[in-house]
């Protein structure tokens, strides 16, 4: 059994679903409200820190995180995404999707967090009217990261929002990945910036636990 450690002293009550967090105790152990089990302790958000098993955890991103996130972004684009573009896409996305972007868009998304593992950066995703960045390094894909990465950014954003369905341009050989988390295809594939995309949408009530 998982013991789940919390990085900053919390204090949280407890919903039938959802712990929520402030100032209080740290490293509560295993028979805690987190509880034993891995999917439950996924949905905990507490506001700055989300708890995980096996050293990853999520938080809310910072502009300080720009560099180490424009990485990941142009590892992932690289290995998953760039072998079915052109030239000319693959160039564009990787000039737009710089550090400083990062840096100056950080306070514009609605809700943005990245998932670290030893204290790297492996995912991040950002919100802002649609789903406008999500990427998990390849060697930390089909681990159920994207998902709860997924799932945290969206209860935050939807708290923050009015909007009952998601909107996000998927590469396509991401919309099988898509699929199982929620969203359905919203129209035919198509281009833009010379990087090929599908438009998928999903309602919200079915990404948030």
């Amino acid at each position: 059994m998982p013991i789940w450690h919390l990085k900053e002293r919390l204090a949280f009550k407890v919903s039938p679903t959802r712990v929520y967090g402030a100032e209080g105790v740290s490293d509560p152990g295993p028979k805690t409200a987190l509880g034993s089990s891995p999917d439950r302790a996924w949905r905990v958000c507490f506001g700055r820190i989300a708890v995980m098993g096996h050293n990853i955890t999520i938080r809310k991103a910072v502009p300080e995180d720009a560099d180490k996130i424009s990485r990941v972004v142009h590892d992932s684009f690289l290995a998953d995404v760039a072998p079915e573009n052109s030239k000319e896409g693959v160039d564009f996305f990787l000039r737009v999707q710089s550090a400083a972007y990062f840096r100056k868009k950080m306070p514009e998304f609605i809700s943005a967090y990245v998932a670290e593992k030893s204290g790297e950066i492996i995912g991040v995703i950002a919100l802002g009217k649609k789903l406008s960045t999500f990427f998990i390094l390849p060697e930390h894909q089909r681990s159920g990261v994207g998902k709860r990465l997924l799932s945290i950014a969206v209860t935050d954003w939807s708290a923050k929002t009015s909007e009952t369905i998601l909107s996000v341009n998927s590469s396509p050989n991401a919309v099988e990945a898509y699929v199982k988390m929620g969203f359905v295809p919203a129209g035919k594939e198509d281009l833009a910036n010379n990087i090929r995309f599908v438009p998928m949408q999903a309602d919200v009530k079915k990404l948030v636990p």
